[in-house]
């Protein structure tokens, strides 16, 4: 007898009330590199977007609070078999939610299993799909940018292109600190992680000449000096309070898109 069949005998043996249709609902799918991979509702820890969100556990901690849900396949689950890791991106735009190996997450990937939201891959199959990802997020990410950018006003455009001058002015400075990284000098302070890609090691030591040159030599208070000195006033009435913090970011965000090393493909 097969399962379908001894679960609706079951049902019907406890007088179930009303009919029982042992089908798994229809799950959508994305096609990616000729292949269809489930969508899920699970958004982690963000919870599942099937399900009414919880309340905090016995009047304690934070509760999920949620708008109107328009769709709620919004995430992809991917389980590397060969390497069993884990990774899960939000399909609407690419970005990746979580990575993590399959022993810590073996209840996720058991529930996943059960919902039939749960993608088995090998590592080349894991490839496309993060590769796939990966575009769509930055093709997301260019249109919002190209939005914003289009819709600024004439002080942010102004306060943009200030501190850009001035990031340039620091910049032969920034330049100086990344080439001894590359003759083999080891940044004071700086201490490498264990267990990694040799390219995260990189990664790491660039990240932290970066942080600390802009912490010390482009904060916001010195961005917000600086406007200031060439007539830009930040605090005045119908200036963006946060004019010079988003310049500021997305020239931070710029310099890391250029200086910092490619992540290792495996």
């Amino acid at each position: 007898m097969s399962d379908l069949k001894l679960i609706a005998r079951v049902a019907a043996s406890i007088h179930l009330a009303g009919s029982v249709t042992p089908l798994r609902p229809k799950i959508p799918s994305l096609l990616i590199a000729g292949r269809r991979y489930v969508l899920s509702t699970d958004g982690g820890d963000l919870g599942d977007l099937a399900e009414e969100p919880p309340d905090s556990d016995e009047g304690f901690g934070a509760r999920i609070i949620r708008g109107p849900v328009t769709n709620k396949w919004k995430y992809l689950w991917a389980y590397n078999t060969d390497r069993q890791r884990i990774t899960m991106w939000r399909a609407t735009d690419g970005n990746e939610k979580l990575e993590d190996s399959s022993r810590s997450q073996a209840a996720r990937i058991a529930r996943l299993d059960r919902k039939g939201q749960l993608n088995r891959v090998t590592n080349e199959e894991y490839r496309k799909v993060e590769a796939y990802m990966r575009k769509l997020e930055n093709d997301t990410l260019e249109a919002l940018q190209r939005y914003l950018e289009e819709n600024k006003g004439d002080v942010q455009k102004k306060v943009d292109e200030t501190l850009k001058g001035l990031l340039d002015t620091l910049r032969p400075k920034l330049d100086a600190q990344l080439d001894a990284l590359e003759k083999g000098v080891v940044p004071l302070g700086w201490h490498p992680p264990v267990g990694v890609h040799e390219q995260y090691v990189v990664r790491s030591k660039y990240t932290y000449v970066i942080s600390r040159f802009l912490e010390r030599e482009f904060s916001l208070q010195k961005c917000e000096d600086y406007l200031r000195s060439k007539g830009i006033d930040v605090d005045a009435p119908g200036v963006d309070i946060q004019a010079a913090q988003w310049a500021r970011d997305d020239l931070i965000q710029a310099i890391y898109d250029q200086y910092l090393p490619e992540r290792p493909q495996d």
